[in-house]
């Protein structure tokens, strides 16, 4: 069965592909890299490799390094779309999530074109929807939210899709959410435990009450109560 929302994230990546293909590596990016350790044959073998076939690997070391000791800001928009993608796709990049929009604020990315900020916006909007629609996703809804929806300033609105989302993988990711604690981002804690999510744990064990899933939501239900008054 076609996924839509699988679709619409495809989309958006070929549209940055297709906006930010005008950056190209200009001539010797080596050159443009330090020499320390192995910056320099890591650029030589980034730009002797197509874009889109550039290891998750690579392009993880250069996102951590750029801008300081490998290449500037026109480098970085090059390799932009392949970093979306590996967002989206790949496992090992969990970890460099939280690079992409600090690197992009060191960039002033808020003042390019308005057709790379829409770009950029729209594939951030249409990744959290993908998430919201699968479980479970190579990395957790919660990771995403607090590492990319908080630093690209769209997380309240994030957090509203999440509540109105009704299907079953939007719940497993909510109960997923439950059982951990992150840091003490009161904005998020207090959504967590909004009167409105407790009902729709109600409403779900109800619906679910005959199923294999009852137990997990009725788990779910007393770590909400704990949590609420523990606070």
């Amino acid at each position: 069965m076609e996924n839509p929302f699988k679709n619409n994230l495809e989309s958006k990546i070929e549209a940055l592909y297709s906006i930010f293909k005008r950056y190209r590596l200009y001539s010797a990016f080596h050159d443009r890299c330090s020499p320390l350790g192995e910056r320099q044959d890591l650029a030589k073998r980034l730009a002797g490799t197509p874009l889109r076939a550039t290891s998750a690997t690579d392009v993880a070391v250069y996102s951590f390094k750029a801008l300081t000791t490998m290449g500037d800001g026109k480098d970085y928009k090059h390799f932009l779309p392949r970093m979306f993608e590996l967002v989206s796709t790949s496992p090992e990049w969990y970890c460099h999530m939280t690079l992409l929009p600090k690197k992009l604020n060191e960039l002033g990315w808020l003042e390019w074109p308005r057709v790379e900020i829409e770009a950029i916006k729209e594939f951030i909007d249409a990744q959290w929807d993908y998430i919201l629609n699968v479980y479970p996703w190579h990395s957790s809804a919660t990771a995403f939210l607090l590492e990319v929806s908080v630093e690209f300033g769209v997380l309240q609105k994030h957090l509203a899709k999440w509540e109105n989302c009704k299907n079953e993988a939007s719940l497993l990711h909510f109960i997923e959410a439950l059982k951990h604690e992150y840091g003490g981002l009161e904005e998020f804690d207090n959504w967590l435990l909004n009167e409105s999510n407790k009902k729709r744990l109600e409403h779900s064990y109800q619906r679910h009450e005959t199923s294999e899933l009852s137990v997990t939501i009725l788990e779910a239900l007393e770590l909400f109560e704990h949590r609420t008054y523990s606070k």
